[in-house]
């Protein structure tokens, strides 16, 4: 019987610790990482748009592609870095039906994404 109280007293003090500490969110913008791209392309309605990130590869291009549609032809939106003219002006020549979004990424805004011009035809555009 004191054996079974102290793995009660235990147990009850590794929940105490733990919960609230994974409740803090502790991984909240870890190494940059944001999700405020989601946001993004659901308050703007971004379906089957090309999206080109204006910052760095790491992390504002990385925590917009968890978002970039799996099937380049599908409905989802296409996220690129704005990397060089040559580059985009390949982007838009692959995808001249989509609509593109210039969006600015953390690293330039110090917040989150950032919508600097959009929606254009890739027609519009020229690098």
């Amino acid at each position: 019987m004191p054996g079974l109280v102290g793995v009660l007293i235990l147990n009850t003090g590794a929940l105490t610790n733990l919960i609230p500490w994974r409740a803090i969110d502790k991984y909240q913008h870890y190494l940059g990482m944001r999700p405020d791209i989601r946001t993004l392309i659901s308050e703007k309605n971004l379906g089957a748009d090309l999206l080109l990130i204006n910052g760095k590869d790491h992390p504002d291009l990385n925590s917009a592609l968890v978002y970039t549609s799996p099937d380049p032809y599908g409905n989802g939106p296409v996220i690129a870095l704005d990397k060089n003219s040559a580059v985009c002006q390949q982007l838009l020549t692959s995808y001249p039906d989509r609509r593109v979004w210039l969006i600015e990424g953390p690293t330039r805004t110090g917040a989150g994404y950032r919508v600097t011009a959009g929606p254009l035809n890739s027609s519009d555009l020229r690098y």
